[in-house]
């Protein structure tokens, strides 16, 4: 869900189930930062492990994904207090 939130797009798309599948068990996740939105890569290397097949390599919990993704939110929500307000 988190990935679908931040591309706009799922990321495996096919045009049957055993082939979505398929990509699913067998295909890497697209990286983030090559989707059409280009996000960061510092937010990029925080998706990839939570997106990783292999348990070992994603996030224990979701407080651990949390703990990884609470200096890209300070560090956007401080941008956006910084950028001078329209009033029209």
């Amino acid at each position: 869900m988190l990935y679908f939130a931040l591309s706009g797009r799922v990321p495996f798309e096919a045009d049957t189930l055993p082939r979505l599948f398929g990509k699913i068990c067998h295909e890497r996740v697209p990286r983030l930062r090559l989707r059409p939105r280009r996000l960061s890569e510092q937010l990029d290397r925080v998706i990839e492990p939570a997106m990783a097949k292999q348990r070992e390599v994603r996030y224990a919990s979701a407080r651990e994904l949390h703990t990884a993704l609470s200096p890209l939110l300070a560090a956007a929500l401080a941008d956006k207090s910084e950028q001078p307000t329209r009033h029209d």
